[in-house]
């Protein structure tokens, strides 16, 4: 692993918890669709991060979730409840960023709930991962 690839996990990780933060605003101001938005893409970077430390990569949206599932999820790595979590957000994404979608705020606590979680435990998941593998340079 180089300084570039731990540059990029460092960074995904911290896009991670900022939109955590983001989503939380958002959701005490109301914006709701907003916020479904904001709590996918901190799960999103949490993902790419703890993918690209195994040197796994996409520029979809779906191919880091077919990794994700094929690597972590059905590999039995994670719980499937996370990689169902992570699956529904996505559409929850898709609909409050293209469709007219209207979100209850109970339904969207219990998301970002969720979304503290999951990126909690991927960023567990990927630290340790960094501290196994000492970057080369």
């Amino acid at each position: 692993m180089t300084a570039g690839d731990l540059d990029h996990i460092r960074s995904r990780l911290r896009e991670a918890e900022e939109g955590i933060r983001e989503g939380e605003v958002l959701l005490q101001h109301g914006l709701l669709r907003a916020a479904v938005s904001r709590l996918y893409y901190a799960c999103f970077h949490a993902t790419e991060a703890l993918l690209w430390t195994e040197n796994l990569h996409s520029k979809k949206h779906t191919g880091i979730r077919s990794l994700f599932e094929r690597h972590w999820i059905l590999a039995g790595r994670l719980p499937n409840e996370m990689g169902q979590f992570y699956r529904e957000l996505l559409d929850n994404r898709h609909d409050a960023d293209y469709r007219v979608a209207d979100f209850e705020r109970e339904q969207v606590e219990t998301w970002l709930d969720e979304a503290r979680r999951f990126v909690g435990a991927l960023t567990s998941e990927a630290q340790r991962k960094l501290e196994d593998k000492p970057p080369i340079t």
